[in-house]
């Protein structure tokens, strides 16, 4: 079947009648086609505008998650997306995470200060809620991991970071990991906190082999570019 559309010839003032029989319009992309591609605002206000919050907060958490310096507002939305999702899918681990990743990132950018400590806090307990979730999931071995040895690596005996634990548990994410780049790029940098180099190296050097699947996946691999030097 022909389908038809008016188009206008400008320099003649004219209308003629244009065949476009086996063209189809492109479908505009889904919010977890844009997260998927890197597009993360574009991926965020699409989720926001169609009710998919999961997506929203993942987007939201790209955003803040693989710059240097996110700005305040950046991370306020971040903070909102990933709060909404948890509310609305309370059962979905990953919602757990995204929240945990944003106190993290606020609390570092805190100093050493009592409001650090209660957003380090509440970055656990999400972990934490997450890993009740999915007891076997490595995103939630591994953030409860690089949670311990990160506090520890900063704050020493004085924080509640256990770095006995903080092995115990990377043991335990490195065999569910799969292909995971995330998982080994986030297991790096407990390792590093944990003064492990090789095993540090280990990880990142498996994140830089398995072939990347979306822009996140790339976005970790540079990350573990980055760590490598």
């Amino acid at each position: 079947m022909k389908v038809y559309r008016w188009s206008v010839l400008a320099p003649l003032g004219v209308y003629v009648l244009a065949s476009t029989a086996g063209t189809a319009l492109a479908a505009a992309p889904t919010p977890a086609q844009e997260l998927n591609a890197g597009h993360y605002a574009q991926a965020y206000t699409l989720a926001q505008k169609s009710g998919d919050l999961l997506t929203a907060s993942s987007a939201a958490f790209a955003q803040i998650n693989f710059v240097s310096s996110p700005s305040s507002a950046a991370i306020d939305q971040a903070l909102s997306a990933a709060q909404a999702a948890v509310q609305a899918q309370p059962n979905n681990v990953q919602a757990h995470l995204d929240l945990a990743g944003v106190y993290g990132i606020k609390a570092a950018g805190s100093g050493l200060s009592i409001k650090a400590y209660q957003l380090s806090r509440r970055a656990r307990a999400e972990i934490e809620r997450a890993l009740a979730l999915e007891p076997r999931s490595p995103r939630a071995l591994t953030a409860l991991a690089r949670w311990h040895a990160g506090v520890y690596a900063r704050a020493g005996k004085l924080s509640d970071g256990d770095p006995n634990t903080a092995r115990t548990l990377a043991a335990q994410a490195l065999p569910l990991a799969g292909n995971d780049i995330s998982v080994y790029v986030n297991l790096a940098t407990a390792f590093q906190n944990l003064k492990d180099s090789q095993s540090a190296r280990a990880a990142l050097t498996k994140a830089l082999a398995i072939t990347p699947q979306n822009a996140m996946d790339r976005a970790y691999q540079q990350l573990g570019k980055a760590m490598m030097q």
